[in-house]
């Protein structure tokens, strides 16, 4: 839409604003990333990540937004990192829209249904904080449900 001015009111797109954050040395594997959502990918970390808590901090670096390149509005998705030794892992999870068919279902809705179907199924589970892999395990296998992206289970 214009005004008066002759202004166009709209955003850049994401690779533009991804590139305009400084060129750091992990925009373009961001960017790759981002092209495969869902999808983890092994970053070059070569000469710059030497030990394992380097790595463990560029992780937690990626996940917070504040590596060049993996800051995103949280309204179009985040990037998920892990790190073993001094390798990291890294993948970009879009933002399901709330109208679009199959979008994920919030993680926090999830746990009441698996913790009343693993009681049914005579299963002791706790009844707040985080559910045993286990029973995440076995409620997929005999619901038939599928994993939620943002719960498929990574070996650390």
């Amino acid at each position: 839409m214009s005004d008066d001015a002759g202004i166009v009111w709209e955003e850049p797109p994401e690779e533009v604003l991804l590139r305009a954050q400084g060129g750091g040395q992990y925009v373009e594997a961001a960017l790759a990333l981002r092209a495969r959502p869902g999808e983890w990918g092994l970053l070059p970390t070569a000469g710059r990540v030497q030990s394992e808590s380097s790595a463990k901090g560029m992780a937690q670096s990626i996940r917070r937004g504040k590596t060049k390149g993996f800051a995103v509005p949280a309204s179009s998705g985040s990037y998920e990192a892990v790190a073993d030794g001094v390798k990291v892992w890294a993948r970009f999870m879009p933002k399901a829209d709330d109208d679009e068919e199959g979008a994920r279902e919030p993680i926090r809705s999830l746990a009441p249904r698996v913790r009343a179907w693993a009681k049914e199924k005579g299963m002791e589970v706790p009844d707040r904080g985080r559910l045993p892999e286990s029973v995440m395990d076995a409620f997929f296998a005999d619901t038939g449900e599928q994993r939620p992206a943002r719960l498929v289970s990574v070996t650390r």
